[in-house]
């Protein structure tokens, strides 16, 4: 298969689909490890469609085989003129199409370029599965598959939520927030800068730190702050019991969320866990690990490319990250634990009330809690203290002492010393 020949097929190809026209996130032309793939992603796939797709593979190519069809899944393969030969059947034609998990997919391959009897094909089904068939909505198509969706007019947070961490807060807000507010000054500086015309501004950040310390709050600030839609993604809206599907649904997500970007406007991307998603490859992986290694850091490459979009990445083992996915990241910000400093101020958010002397006295007791073990004493210490009111230990108006607060902390750190045996 050379080069020359797979570009007049990709061409032909996109041809077609700017007749329909077809959006980039709708479709994908690849070959890989000499096999010609093509993409679609239709916005229904439904068992009528699928009927559909056989009567259209019968009418261009005679004998086919039905490997798997049921209601939301087809699989079928191209044999011989001669059904009695059997020579090369592996490396015909096939057609895959699924509708598992709100993803719709239909997938053609060869291991070798299509004919001009296949192409003819290709050119029916992709008439035949977009003609009146636009996505209409992505953002709902995401929300089906799991995701959760902070547009900027319901998402009211901003950096006074995320107490103490001052350092962190800036470098956000410097070499992420600023360069979305005012494109245009960081684009001009590249230009004057340098012969290559990359763009200096950030696509992709990877937030690093222990578990509780704010990750996630600090993605959804971000977002509030740059005006850009926040599609969060866990590691549940990704795997999937059937081997080979965890990458095409990432694929389906990052894809969806493109669409949502070219229709929307800005768009960040969050992947909590993401080492779960990309381990090194220094270690024995599975061979659908790595493909999904391959499919995030091909979406990932893809995006930046793109306009206005921005990826996040939280991981608590940035050392099992793969090499090539964290030479992708622009910056990567380190959140420790809290010092006493940021202790204080995570206390005025959650212990306003209290002197401060007392706020002082308590965080010296609270050196080595995230963020999140903090406000789970403050809630232990308002238990504690209702419970004293109720038992007419403690006036009825009162609020929590800060002896109430030091006795929260010592059951939490005795949990705490029970969840690290």
């Amino acid at each position: 298969m050379s080069t020359a020949d797979f570009l007049q097929i990709k061409s032909a190809i996109e041809e077609m689909a700017n007749k329909i026209p077809l959006k980039p996130t709708e479709y994908q032309i690849s070959v890989e490890r000499n096999e010609f793939r093509l993409e679609l992603r239709p916005a229904n796939l439904n068992a009528e469609i699928m009927f559909g797709i056989i009567r259209l593979c019968k009418k261009h190519l005679e004998n086919w085989r039905i490997h798997t069809l049921d209601n939301n899944f087809l699989s079928l393969q191209a044999l011989n003129e001669n059904l009695f030969d059997t020579a090369n059947l592996l490396k015909n034609i096939k057609v895959r199409a699924s509708d598992l998990y709100n993803e719709r997919l239909v997938e053609i391959s060869k291991h070798s370029l299509p004919s001009q009897a296949e192409l003819s094909l290709i050119s029916s089904l992709i008439e035949y599965l977009f003609q009146n068939n636009e996505v209409k909505n992505p953002l709902e198509k995401l929300e089906q598959m799991g995701c959760l969706i902070f547009k900027p007019s319901e998402n009211q947070l901003d950096f006074s939520h995320f107490a103490g961490y001052s350092a962190i807060k800036e470098e956000v807000k410097r070499t992420i927030v600023l360069p979305f507010h005012h494109q245009d000054i960081f684009e001009n500086i590249g230009k004057k800068t340098r012969n290559i015309g990359d763009s200096n501004f950030p696509r992709s950040i990877l937030f690093s730190g222990p578990p509780g310390v704010g990750k996630t709050m600090m993605a959804r600030i971000l977002a509030a702050e740059a005006k850009m839609i926040l599609i969060a993604i866990s590691l549940e809206n990704i795997l999937s019991a059937f081997y080979g599907e965890s990458s095409k649904r990432l694929a389906s997500i990052f894809d969806l969320a493109a669409l949502a970007g070219y229709e929307y406007g800005k768009v960040a991307i969050f992947l909590d866990e993401i080492d779960a998603l990309a381990p090194s490859r220094n270690e024995k992986l599975f061979e659908a690990t790595r493909r999904m290694l391959s499919t995030l850091l091909r979406k990932i490459e893809g995006l930046e490319k793109s306009g206005n979009y921005l990826t996040i990445g939280a991981t608590n083992r940035k050392e099992d990250l793969d090499a090539a996915l964290l030479s992708r990241f622009d910056a990567i910000i380190e959140f420790p634990l809290p010092s006493e400093k940021d202790i204080e101020e995570i206390l005025s958010l959650y212990a306003k009330h209290l002197p401060s002397e007392d706020r002082k006295t308590l965080a010296a007791e609270l050196i080595g809690f995230s963020p999140r073990n903090i406000l789970d004493i403050c809630k232990r210490a308002e238990r504690i203290h209702a419970a004293n009111i109720i038992a007419k230990k403690a006036k009825e108006n009162s609020l929590p002492t800060v002896q109430e607060y030091l006795i929260a902390a010592k059951q939490r750190f005795s949990a705490k010393s029970r969840e690290s045996l």
